[in-house]
């Protein structure tokens, strides 16, 4: 089952990773509402099951309550990868200094889960894997243990990241940890972002989780 992203922040939330304030909107109202109590620029974002959702004009900027308005009205309703919009998230936007990947995946080749880590995040990650799969760190994970965050960092080798790197490491072991308590087949959060200051935020995420484990884990 394809956890709506509210949803997957949510359980991300809780386990301590950071993301952007922000609400599920399924009118125009609600969008403007959800803007003006998030009190700055947001992201008017469609809550369908499908990646690339902003090549797909299923991401739009609004600086103003009226403008969140105005996105949902254009979203709501129509087709965004198919998929008819029929919910929104609407969140804060954040300062980006850099995009990564992160996720973790159940490989059923090697028949484990598998870290994967990129410091090329963002709408094209899936040219990246194909193009580029030396940009893509892949580690496989045992799933009888936690990942250790000095396990995490060592996976990925610092990654040119400097002081940032320790943040990401957390994350990746948080990730892991929400991978195993959810039963997920998949936690992935693209684009994670690195802010400015160095801080590290969650911008999307993604929960798929095994249709075994659905009845324990209800959206």
């Amino acid at each position: 089952m394809f956890l709506e992203e509210g949803t997957a922040k949510a359980i991300l939330a809780g386990a301590g990773v950071r993301v952007p304030d922000g609400a599920r909107a399924t009118t125009a109202d609600e969008a403007a509402a959800a803007a003006r109590a998030v009190g700055r620029p947001v992201a008017v974002k469609a809550q369908v099951p499908a990646g690339r959702r902003g090549k797909g004009r299923g991401i739009r900027f609004a600086a103003t309550p009226e403008e969140a308005r105005a996105a949902a009205e254009a979203l709501l309703g129509s087709e965004v990868s198919g998929v008819r919009v029929e919910a929104l998230r609407v969140e804060a936007r954040v300062g980006i200094a850099h995009e990564l990947y992160a996720a973790v995946v159940t490989d059923a080749a090697r028949r484990s889960p598998v870290l994967l880590f990129s410091t090329e995040g963002g709408v094209d990650i899936e040219e990246t894997f194909a193009v580029r799969p030396d940009a893509v760190i892949q580690r496989p994970l045992d799933i009888r243990r936690p990942l250790e965050v000095a396990d995490a960092e060592a996976a990925i080798g610092g990654a040119g990241l400097g002081p940032a790197a320790a943040g990401v490491a957390r994350l990746l072991s948080t990730l892991y940890a929400v991978y195993r308590s959810t039963d997920a087949d998949l936690v992935e959060v693209n684009p994670l972002a690195l802010e400015p200051g160095g801080g590290v935020v969650a911008l999307d995420a993604k929960i798929v989780i095994d249709d075994a484990a659905v009845g324990r884990h209800p959206e």
